[in-house]
């Protein structure tokens, strides 16, 4: 985290249901609503970060998820700022 602060920069690990107990979108769906989250604009503002300003990330099966939710917001066409 030490990397983080020194950046200014805010990062928020998401713990996500894992299968074979949760079933694919499980995982998913725990990423969408924790993002969701976090950008909503009364939320960025309580937290402190900037909405317009954001990566997703991940790695292994993170990577996925992170892919599967920009294609899911691009499926509902949706942008970051409606979110």
């Amino acid at each position: 985290m030490f990397g983080f602060k020194l950046l200014k920069k805010s990062f928020f690990p998401i713990r996500y249901r894992l299968a074979p107990e949760n079933p694919f979108p499980a995982g998913l769906d725990d990423c969408m609503k924790v993002t969701t989250y976090v950008l909503d604009t009364n939320n960025a503002k309580k937290i402190q970060i900037d909405p317009t300003r954001v990566a997703i990330a991940g790695d292994s099966a993170g990577k996925f998820l992170g892919l599967g939710f920009i294609e899911r917001i691009n499926d509902l066409q949706v942008e970051i700022s409606q979110l």
